[in-house]
């Protein structure tokens, strides 16, 4: 009985050490098979994307990485990164080999959360990471727009930058980030607002895609409390006078929500 317990436990040592030399032997011989093939997957939240897998390719291609010369264990997959996260369209990326030889590159594309029109007419797209990318692609992204009172100077310095990390980009960058992201993320306030539009003393004023009237938001601060008081006022106070009625609703009083018609 006890020879036998010996000879299993022999048998079960034996068998592990086989299974982690085969393991070595195949992670061995994967890593000096030569890929196979780059097979590209877009992770896009967005109706269209602005990425492509052709695009990809051809970038990977244009800086030498061509699957079919380089073995696996000289892929670096850093530098791979690099090339692939330097399109300002791109959020993340995360790679996988196959036991083909085959590298999965799987991309994670950026959400534009609002299309910003500077003074200068200068266009680009505020991502809900805080990064600025270019507008380059009509009809891509349905989100609301904000103009007026914004200058950026040179918006080709700023692509891919943060504008939550970095507040010289242009002082209300910031502020339109956090206000946007409260608007979208209430239902009936992102259906109901499309446009942020920046007067020249630093105020906002918001533009509903129902009713005729303006909406004076003021200074960008209190955000959170102004935007509760619209959508009460919206949802229990306007259905009762007519989304007509009013050519001003202002936020800009403390707490109160005041109407007016010229």
């Amino acid at each position: 009985m006890r020879n036998r317990k010996v000879v299993k436990m022999l048998t079960w040592v034996f068998s592990l050490f086989l299974f982690i030399g085969l393991l070595f032997i195949i992670k061995y011989q994967r890593r000096n098979m030569y890929c196979n093939d780059f097979l590209v997957k877009i992770d896009s939240p967005n109706s269209k994307s602005f990425v492509t897998n052709e695009e990809i390719t051809r970038k990977l291609a244009d800086n030498g990485f061509l699957p079919d010369s380089l073995k696996i264990k000289d892929i670096d997959l850093n530098e791979l990164e690099s090339v692939i996260i330097s399109d300002p369209f791109v959020k993340a990326v995360d790679f996988s080999f196959s036991f083909d030889g085959n590298l999965y590159i799987k991309i994670f594309e950026k959400e534009p959360l609002i299309r910003i029109f500077t003074k200068n007419k200068s266009s680009f797209f505020l991502c809900t990471d805080g990064t600025i990318v270019p507008a380059d692609l009509d009809g891509a992204a349905h989100v609301p727009v904000a103009n007026g009172n914004i200058t950026i100077p040179n918006v080709k310095s700023v692509i891919n930058k943060s504008v939550i990390e970095q507040d010289t980009i242009s002082s209300c960058m910031k502020d339109l980030y956090q206000l946007t992201t409260l608007i979208l993320k209430n239902d009936f306030l992102k259906s109901q607002i499309e446009q942020i539009y920046v007067l020249d003393n630093g105020e906002y004023q918001l533009i509903p895609k129902l009713g005729n009237h303006i909406i004076e938001f003021g200074k960008p601060e209190d955000l959170k409390s102004k935007l509760e008081n619209l959508e009460v006022f919206y949802t229990k106070g306007i259905n009762q006078v007519g989304w007509n009625k009013y050519d001003k609703i202002s936020l800009k009083f403390n707490n109160q929500v005041v109407c007016t018609k010229n």
